[in-house]
């Protein structure tokens, strides 16, 4: 069985048995470039997407997942679920959504440290728009990797869920996964880890700098 994954950068709920705790993560793009994407959560589940020369960062707070940029001296904070919602009801244009299909993955019984945590490697075969790619995987049972793992998928497919599939398919993804190793270290989906910590970011990095907008204003609505 295929499974698929809905990503524009990044992406099933969290299980009982991940750790709950917070952290900072950096992860290199899996397109070869310097871009770094840092990662910040908190116990509670919010986590923070900061891509590099972004003019702002996606949040997902309270399990709502918001963009947040600047817009002069001002702050634009949209709930990106009632956002992408609105352009599908009025007919407006979206991208389309990004799915990468796992068709094979097996255990190749090595082990490798990637950013200071060791996992394992897997051979991994993925298509994405008709191309198949094989490559290695590192991955691993990190508790707090994991976490993180699955909380980055979770908002960045929330944030950019133009045919309403993404939590179907990111839930089929880590499904693909081995279920006692879902840590992504390196994968040609993700990237690579390049820094991690488990010490817990400032509380105020998943505060809302101003009040969400009104869809419908900002859709050309009265």
């Amino acid at each position: 069985m295929k499974h698929a994954l809905a990503l524009t950068a990044l992406v099933p709920l969290l299980s009982a048995g991940i750790a709950q705790a917070g952290g900072h993560a950096e992860v290199a793009a899996p397109d070869g470039s310097a871009r770094t994407v840092a990662i910040d959560w908190n116990d509670a589940g919010d986590v923070r997407v900061l891509s590099p020369g972004a003019p702002g960062y996606i949040l997902e707070k309270d399990g709502t997942v918001y963009s947040v940029s600047k817009q002069g001296e001002d702050w634009l904070v949209v709930d990106m679920v009632k956002l992408n919602a609105a352009r599908k009801a009025a007919g407006a244009s979206t991208m389309q959504p990004l799915y990468k299909t796992i068709t094979a993955i097996s255990p190749l019984g090595q082990s490798e440290t990637v950013a200071g945590i060791t996992g394992h490697r897997y051979r991994v075969t993925w298509e994405e728009n008709g191309k198949s790619t094989t490559e290695t995987w590192v991955l691993t049972d990190n508790p707090a990797v994991v976490k993180m793992s699955h909380l980055f998928s979770e908002a960045m497919s929330a944030a950019y869920d133009y045919d309403g599939k993404a939590a179907e398919n990111q839930a089929a993804f880590f499904d693909a996964l081995p279920a006692d190793e879902q840590g992504l270290l390196r994968s040609g989906a993700t990237g690579q880890l390049t820094a991690f910590s488990s010490q817990s970011p400032d509380p105020q990095v998943f505060d809302l700098p101003a009040p969400p907008a009104d869809i419908d204003k900002l859709m050309g609505g009265n």
